[in-house]
């Protein structure tokens, strides 16, 4: 009987075998595209989570310090220069004391980044200079303006004066710098290991000029006096 066994020729035919052949092929090919699936989906998860997280902490650090605008005298308003790509205005964000800054945020186009460049106040306020180069740091990288410019500055519409919709042209003018009391930002930022992808995030923010009275000044913004 063992030996009848032993010398059998029964097993599987050719046609047998190519079909299971084929139907490990197809469970291996279903096991593989489900695996790089599911990794390509966590991955532009991870990497659209972290292009906003870089545009919050941008626009943040840009509204805080936009917000924080001071006159230094009356005849130097808020903001001194205005772009679609770069600001300079002055600020004071320390405690009691009025110590102002010079601040000026920039975008670079070469680099796709945005800097903050900070020159500290030197004198007695009003005689306040800001001499020096200045301390430049990086913001963000990776990062483009919106389909409008990084910046657009607003006014205040005279028929409704608490409503800053008048938008004004760039470069800012003298006369207008005194105006703008709403900065509108915009970016884009793509995930760093990416320079340019479908996962990119965009966000915008409003920075407002805090020292300002709509109702009895409707055309001129801040008040510096």
């Amino acid at each position: 009987m063992t030996r009848r066994r032993l010398r059998g020729e029964a097993g599987h035919s050719l046609p047998e075998m190519l079909a299971g052949m084929v139907v490990a092929a197809i469970v291996g090919w279903a096991t593989v595209t489900l695996t790089l699936t599911g990794s390509q989906a966590a991955t532009q998860v991870q990497d659209r989570t972290e292009a906003n997280q870089r545009v919050r902490q941008l626009l943040d650090r840009m509204v805080t310090t936009l917000s924080s605008q001071v006159c230094i005298d009356a005849l130097r308003p808020p903001i001194g220069e205005g772009t679609r790509d770069a600001v300079t205005f002055y600020t004071d964000l320390g405690g009691q004391d009025f110590a102002p800054e010079q601040h000026r945020l920039a975008y670079d186009a070469a680099t796709r980044t945005v800097t903050e460049t900070v020159w500290a106040g030197a004198g007695t306020p009003p005689d306040v200079t800001f001499p020096g180069p200045g301390v430049t740091r990086v913001l963000a990288t990776d990062v483009e303006p919106g389909p409008d410019g990084l910046l657009r500055y607003f006014a205040f519409t005279p028929a409704q004066p608490t409503k800053p919709e008048v938008e004004l042209p760039v470069p800012i003018s003298a006369t207008d710098a005194r105006r703008i009391v709403r900065i509108h930002l915009s970016v884009r930022a793509t995930p760093e290991r990416r320079a340019a992808d479908l996962r990119s995030a965009s966000q915008d923010a409003d920075a407002f000029v805090g020292s300002l009275e709509a109702t009895t000044d409707p055309t001129n913004g801040p008040r510096c006096t």
